[in-house]
């Protein structure tokens, strides 16, 4: 979270916030993070591995909350 609080346009640092959260089974907040870092990829206009696993995922962990 440092990294965000230096550079708030650092998108690998939400994606990394975001696979710990995912990790700890802290979904809610993964979701926050893994969109965050979305946003930030579309606004860099780059499309890569991570971003395609961030809008899986973050789909993925959307689906699982809204049926708990």
């Amino acid at each position: 979270k440092n990294s965000i609080s230096k550079d708030p346009n650092f998108s690998l640092s939400y994606y990394m916030i975001a696979v710990v959260s995912d990790t700890k089974e802290d979904y809610t907040q993964a979701v926050n993070y893994y969109e965050k870092f979305i946003q930030l990829k579309q606004k860099e206009g780059v499309e890569d591995e991570y971003s395609t696993y961030a809008k899986t995922r973050c789909k993925e962990l959307k689906d699982y909350l809204s049926q708990k």
